[in-house]
């Protein structure tokens, strides 16, 4: 059985919420999310609508953040990584290995724009790395 810090994933699954506040943020990619989502043309009403009907995705946002990080420090602890370079191949891997190839795939299907695609799971990219780095250090 696995070693995990509770405090640590709970504290990672946080900060993971906080990255996509900052990810999403129009400093960074929040208008062109917007655009290639669609909701460029969206008055300010129908905007603010919109965030009103999130909580569901902000919940499960934050559930999924949990659950990411529970596995993701069980396996640090499984695989004895303990340097920071191991945790980044971890969380590449776990990235590439299952999230680029899956979300991809759905994307070409869904004839979704690419740059959207970059947007979305690079955020999972730099999250499961931020992630790793954090709980092996964490330990």
């Amino acid at each position: 059985m696995p070693e995990i810090n509770y405090i640590a994933v709970i504290f990672v699954a946080i900060f993971n919420i906080f990255l996509g506040m900052i990810w999403w943020h129009d400093v960074f990619f929040g208008k062109q999310w917007r655009e290639l989502m669609g909701w460029g043309s969206m008055t300010e009403k129908e905007l603010k609508l919109k965030q009103k009907e999130s909580g569901p995705a902000y919940v499960t946002s934050m559930v999924s953040s949990l659950v990411i990080a529970f596995f993701m420090a069980g396996l640090l602890d499984m695989l004895e990584t303990e340097t920071l370079g191991g945790a980044f191949r971890l969380a590449w891997v776990l990235w590439v290995a299952f999230v680029a190839t899956t979300s991809l795939v759905d994307y070409m299907y869904a004839e979704r724009r690419v740059k959207l695609w970059v947007i979305n799971y690079g955020y999972h990219l730099v999250s499961f790395i931020m992630m790793a780095l954090i709980l092996v250090r964490w330990k």
